[in-house]
């Protein structure tokens, strides 16, 4: 976390230094003397003084009960990413062999080759562009009988004509 608060812009430190600021005005009687000394404290521990300013930022916002803009920043991504898990698991769920996709008919009807058959070969390819990302199997199916038809329409017009 203090990686990334170390990457921060000099401008973003320099405005949370501004807010810290306010808030030390409120609960210090010489606040820049105040806050000063507690950067101070933390950069002879280690830290440079953005990682300093903004881990006061955070102490004094957590004292105040409220998220700082990094915490709350966390908190959408983790949001975010848990929203994409359960959404990825609903997609598992739907297209796994025991979840909502074994309601789909996976092959033809009766009735679809029937349409295809009468329709072909334009029929087979529209029932290929439906079928070919959702129900795959039914779409190649669609896709072979358009071919077979196709090749006994050339067979027939080669022998009549």
């Amino acid at each position: 976390m203090l990686r990334d608060q170390a990457q921060m812009v000099s401008a973003e430190v320099d405005e949370i230094y501004r807010e810290l600021l306010r808030i030390y005005e409120e609960n210090y009687r010489n606040p820049r003397a105040a806050l000063e000394s507690h950067i101070r404290e933390l950069t002879k521990s280690g830290k440079s003084r953005d990682q300093a300013i903004l881990q006061l930022h955070e102490k004094e916002l957590k004292q105040m009960g409220v998220q700082s803009p990094l915490e709350r920043r966390v908190q959408e991504l983790e949001k975010e990413l848990q929203e994409r898990k359960s959404s990825e698991n609903i997609k598992d769920e739907i297209y796994s062999d025991g979840g909502w996709r074994s309601s789909f008919e996976e092959e033809l009807s009766l009735g679809e080759g029937i349409v295809i058959f009468l329709f072909s070969p334009i029929s087979a390819i529209i029932g290929w562009l439906m079928w070919h990302e959702d129900q795959p199997t039914k779409a190649d199916q669609a896709l072979v009988i358009g071919i077979i038809v196709f090749i006994l329409y050339v067979i027939a017009l080669w022998i009549f004509f």
